[in-house]
């Protein structure tokens, strides 16, 4: 199966699932409810929506802006969401359409999260739960789907401003463009890391949380997602990350973490099957 879809559509189907995963099923499965009687629930929701729309519109904006730069072309337009893998060399992971590098993402970083929650490494970082009032599936919802992708999108904003600025500055001196990557990947992930301190600062004040891990795990990311140029590999491992601590505070027995575990990495294998065979070879896009 071979998906062509020019990069631009890529863009705005991502971000529509963000918007459908992140803001439209929790809005509907939980919040409804929940604002009838938590005022602090309806606070932190309206706080993460707000983020949503914000980062995805400030986003989108930047995007668009440097389609039509055209003095840009000497730097291009990775602002590590989605591309074509040419600025590092990554070809070889973007050989793979959307779906499949969010199939491999899933299987091979739901195994490492799964791996780190049996040994109790903890939380890389931070993590909201509903009250007790809410079954444990609609608070597995909200950890693991409203927050880790509100914050990620503010974070695809903050690295496209970054990217942004970098790349004028670059303009302005005449920087090469060899040194411009390694410059914007470096900046990007120390941007991002200073980004999440400040943001757990104030969204998660009076929570204990070690900020160092936290910088390390979102300078990660950022580098990552430029590096690759692409946001799914730092989304899924945000969701897991949240998901598997969620998981751990509602369930304490090894049996339901063993039992999610199977549904978590079947249901993407019988998804790659289904649309792939039994061949483990990109179909590009």
């Amino acid at each position: 199966m071979k998906l062509s879809i020019p990069k631009p559509a890529i863009v705005l189907i991502i971000i529509s699932f963000y918007f459908l995963l992140g803001w439209l099923y929790p809005q509907t499965s939980i919040l409804a409810e929940g604002e009838l009687f938590d005022e602090d629930l309806t606070f932190q929701a309206n706080l993460f929506n707000k983020i949503l729309f914000g980062g995805a519109i400030g986003f989108l904006l930047i995007y668009v802006s440097f389609l039509l730069w055209k003095k840009n072309n000497k730097y291009g337009d990775n602002l590590a969401f989605t591309g074509d893998g040419k600025m590092f060399g990554t070809e070889w992971w973007h050989k793979y359409d959307t779906l499949q590098r969010t199939i491999i993402s899933i299987v091979f970083l739901g195994l490492v999260f799964l791996i780190g929650t049996f040994a109790k490494i903890g939380t890389l970082t931070g993590l909201r739960v509903l009250p007790q009032q809410f079954t444990p599936v609609k608070s597995l919802i909200f950890s693991t789907l409203m927050i880790p992708i509100s914050e990620n999108m503010m974070a695809s904003f903050v690295i496209a401003s970054t990217i942004l600025i970098i790349a004028m500055i670059g303009l302005r001196f005449n920087l090469d463009s060899k040194d411009y990557k390694w410059y914007a990947l470096i900046i990007v992930g120390l941007v991002l890391g200073g980004m999440a301190i400040l943001w757990h600062k104030t969204a998660y004040s009076g929570s204990d949380y070690a900020f160092g891990v936290v910088f390390i795990f979102w300078l990660i990311g950022g580098m990552l997602s430029y590096y690759l140029e692409d946001a799914i590999p730092f989304l899924i491992a945000h969701m897991f990350n949240n998901f598997f601590l969620d998981f751990t505070r509602l369930f304490t027995s090894d049996t339901a973490l063993i039992t999610v575990a199977i549904v978590i990495f079947g249901i993407p294998i019988l998804v790659w099957l289904a649309f792939y065979g039994f061949k483990f070879k990109g179909s590009g896009g």
